[in-house]
C-alpha cells in the first residue's frame, strides 16, 4: 500500500470493496490508538468522496460515501473507534443523509443501499450515533436514525 502515491490508495479505498474491507479488517485488529493514525488518511478519504460528488448529477458519490461509511461502522468494532473517527463519521453521515431519499435532488441508490445495509449496524452504534446526532443537532443523521429504528 505504502508504493502507491497518496491518491491512488485513496481512490483505491473508495472504488474497490475488497481493498477497502481488507484495510478496515487489519484496522479492526488493533485498538483505538493505531486506528488514531489512519484519522488522517479517512479525512482524505471523505474529502475525495464530497469532491466526487461536487458535479451537478452525480448522484452515484452519495451512495459511495454512504457505502464507505457503513464499511467502516460495521467492521471497526465500536470500543476500537476513536472518538474523533466517529464524531467525523457522523459529521459526515449527517452530511450525506441530506441525500438519501427519493426525492428529487436525493439519491436513489444511496436510499436503497441504506435501506439494504442499515440493519447490519448494532444497538451500540446507533446508540452512539443517535448521541452525537442530538448534541450536535445533527438533523440529517437524526432522520437517518429514525429510519433505523422503524
Amino acid at each position: 500500500m505504502l508504493e502507491k502515491s497518496t491518491d491512488t490508495v485513496i481512490d483505491e479505498f473508495i472504488d474497490d470493496e475488497k481493498f477497502r474491507l481488507d484495510i478496515l479488517k487489519t484496522l479492526a485488529k488493533f485498538t483505538s490508538p493505531v486506528i488514531s493514525s489512519f484519522i488522517s488518511f479517512l479525512s482524505a478519504v471523505f474529502d475525495a468522496l464530497w469532491k466526487r460528488a461536487e458535479p451537478n448529477g452525480a448522484f452515484d458519490a452519495y451512495n459511495q460515501n454512504l457505502i464507505v461509511q457503513l464499511d467502516m461502522l460495521n467492521t471497526l468494532e465500536l470500543e476500537h473507534i476513536p472518538p474523533a473517527l466517529l464524531e467525523t463519521i457522523a459529521y459526515n453521515l449527517n452530511r450525506v443523509g441530506d441525500y438519501v431519499g427519493t426525492t428529487p435532488g436525493q439519491s436513489y441508490e444511496a436510499n436503497e443501499t441504506f435501506d439494504s445495509r442499515k440493519s447490519e449496524l448494532s444497538d451500540k452504534v446507533v446508540g452512539e450515533l443517535s448521541n452525537i446526532a442530538k448534541q450536535h443537532n445533527y438533523q440529517h443523521l437524526s432522520s437517518l436514525i429514525k429510519r433505523i429504528k422503524e
